[in-house]
This record gives structure tokens, C-alpha cells and sequence, in this order.
């Protein structure tokens, strides 16, 4: 039933605390900073890079960089 696929599909991405955020990803030798606008369970993170271009970015391949964090003297 493909209506049951949905359920676990919007689930699923309701946990992903990355959508709508813009996020700094190492893919392979390339660093993207972008939008995170989708996750696919078969093509991975979907992000919109800062020129607008959309990045389908492989989970197995990619990784976030997390932010540097200010350091209070």
C-alpha cells in the first residue's frame, strides 16, 4: 500500500534535524555549503548549494562539518 509508504517516508524525515537548515557537508574532495531541502532513503541528503544549484549527496559519502563554536575569553 502506498499510502503506508508515506507514513514511515514523513516519519522518518521528521526526525532529520538537518532539514531546512543550511549546513557545511564534505563530499568526497568537494565542501558544499547549502540548504538542506530534502533526504531521500535512496539518494541521500538533497541541498541546494549557495548558488542555487541542487546536490544529491550520497550518506555514504558525505559528512557534516560541524560549526566552529565561539570561544569566550
Amino acid at each position: 500500500d502506498e499510502g503506508a509508504n508515506d507514513g514511515w517516508l514523513a516519519e522518518w524525515k521528521s526526525r532529520c534535524g538537518m532539514l531546512g537548515r543550511t549546513v557545511q557537508l564534505k563530499c568526497g574532495t568537494r565542501e558544499i555549503v547549502g540548504l538542506v531541502v530534502d533526504v531521500d532513503p535512496l539518494q541521500g541528503l538533497v541541498v541546494r548549494d549557495e548558488s542555487g544549484a541542487m546536490q544529491f549527496l550520497s550518506a555514504q559519502r558525505t559528512t557534516v562539518i560541524p560549526e566552529a563554536r565561539s570561544q569566550e575569553p
